[in-house]
C-alpha cells in the first residue's frame, strides 16, 4: 500500500491576518479558521514538539 494523503493544511495570510484551511480527505470536510500572527508564529516550535513526542523529524 503506498503513501496516502489524509488530511493537508493550508496557512494562506489573508488582508493582514492569516486563515487556516484543513481538508479531511477521507470524508471531504474542509474546515477553514482565522488565526492570529501569534499562533503562526508559534507553528515551527509547536511541528518540533509534536515531531520529538512521535520519534519524528521536521522536514
Amino acid at each position: 500500500m503506498g503513501d496516502r494523503v489524509v488530511y493537508s493544511a493550508e496557512l494562506v495570510e489573508v488582508g493582514g491576518g492569516y486563515e487556516l484551511t484543513v481538508t479531511d480527505h477521507g470524508s471531504g470536510v474542509v474546515r477553514t479558521a482565522r488565526v492570529k500572527e501569534s499562533a503562526v508564529k508559534r507553528l515551527p516550535v509547536f511541528l518540533e514538539k509534536l515531531a520529538q513526542q512521535h520519534g519524528a523529524s521536521v522536514r
